[in-house]
């Protein structure tokens, strides 16, 4: 077991130390990024889900890719917020 990592019996994973739980490129504070699944380009857009619109990458070819901020009522905030450079999650 990685000494770094806690799972209590709820199956939770904690890091010691403050160490990051995200992949490399899973989080990203650009405007673009490449799909780590198919190596494709990808740009940073306003997307939409179940949950509202949100600022993020999409790959055409593997789907949602990553949720870069928060949710926006609607879609004409979350274009408000790209282009006002908004500062991530």
């Amino acid at each position: 077991m990685n000494s770094h990592l806690s799972i209590p019996a709820g199956g939770i994973f904690v890091l010691k130390g403050g160490e990051s739980m995200t992949l490399p490129g899973e989080c990203v504070n650009d405007t673009q990024t490449v799909c780590m699944e198919c190596g494709t380009a990808l740009g940073i857009q306003v997307l939409c889900s179940a949950a509202g619109y949100y600022i993020g990458f999409f790959c055409p070819h593997c789907g949602p890719y990553s949720r870069e901020s928060g949710y926006y009522a609607n879609r004409e905030e979350a274009e408000q917020a790209l282009n006002n450079g908004f500062n991530g999650r």
